[in-house]
């Protein structure tokens, strides 16, 4: 049973919100007695309004009031038809109460709504949906409130202040653009820098680039290494040729002087025995 409540309750709800929709989005029905005629093109808060404007810009500047927003804002060209009819309508149930342009090219300078007072709460609130279409579009929007006293003066601070945003906006739009591009610039440098470092770090400290596995190896010389310490050789003492035949010396002189480099014979030496010698031996007195 709750559930068909709930069913039932939501349906309702459906039914009226499309109701409503279809209120709002539809034309009525083509009856020449729904409409009268308008005495003033103005009202008398916007004739006052028009005539501080004039006496504010009128030397320089043209004022045309009720404009729809169409005629000034335009809808980018897209393939996609029905966006393109739902945003052509939503602009064109919209209006501008003033626009201000140029007197000789009729550039447009700035829009002006007049508004009576802070409307909170709609849904739909035309005021704010300009807003957000002006700021996108860099188009200034002025806004006059008409609840309080109307001066020249107040409607050229509105103006001014509007033209002064729009132009703050761009320069910031600008100066972000050029942080961007400085960021962007910055970190292409600190990628390059850091490549360089990389493809120095691989070639060595000459400079040169480092081989690869395929090359030949390196011709570079290599480390000189600390030469191992020579051990002093022993001094070398000379041989005694134990063969070698002393020389015949005649009788009665003494012992001849060891050749150089020989140590001499002494006589006295007896702690080797004599050794025997091969051959005929000559007796000191004999003669050849």
């Amino acid at each position: 049973m709750a559930e068909v409540l709930i069913m039932l309750v939501f349906a309702g709800a459906a039914i009226v919100f499309y109701t409503q929709y279809r209120a709002r989005v539809d034309l009525p029905p083509p009856n020449s007695g729904a409409y009268e005629r308008e005495d003033k093109l103005f009202s008398p808060k916007e004739v006052e309004v028009l005539k501080a404007l004039e006496e504010s810009f009128a030397n320089d500047h043209r004022i045309y009031p009720n404009l729809l927003a169409s005629e000034v804002i335009a809808v980018k060209p897209t393939p996609d038809q029905p966006l393109k009819q739902t945003a052509q309508k939503r602009i064109d149930d919209e209006t501008f109460d003033f626009v201000l342009c140029k007197k000789d090219s009729f550039d447009v300078v700035c829009a002006i709504r007049c508004r009576s007072a802070q409307r909170k709460g709609l849904v739909h609130d035309p005021d704010d949906f300009l807003e957000e279409v002006c700021a996108h579009i860099e188009l200034p929007l002025g806004v006059i409130r008409i609840d309080q006293p109307i001066t020249a003066a107040k409607a050229k601070t509105a103006v001014e202040d509007a033209i002064k945003a729009v132009a703050d906006r761009a320069e910031e739009a600008k100066a972000r653009k050029a942080r961007a591009e400085e960021q962007r610039r910055k970190a292409a440098e600190e990628k390059k820098a850091a490549q360089a470092k990389k493809a120095a770090a691989k070639s060595g400290p000459t400079g040169r680039p480092a081989p690869s596995k395929a090359a030949a190896p390196s011709t570079a010389k290599p480390e000189s290494k600390p030469e191992p310490k020579s051990e002093p050789k022993p001094e070398t003492k000379p041989e005694v040729k134990a063969e070698a035949k002393p020389p015949e010396t005649p009788a009665g002189q003494g012992a001849a002087a060891a050749p150089a480099g020989e140590p001499a014979k002494t006589a006295g030496k007896t702690d080797e025995p004599a050794k025997p010698q091969s051959g005929p031996v000559s007796s000191p007195g004999s003669s050849a």
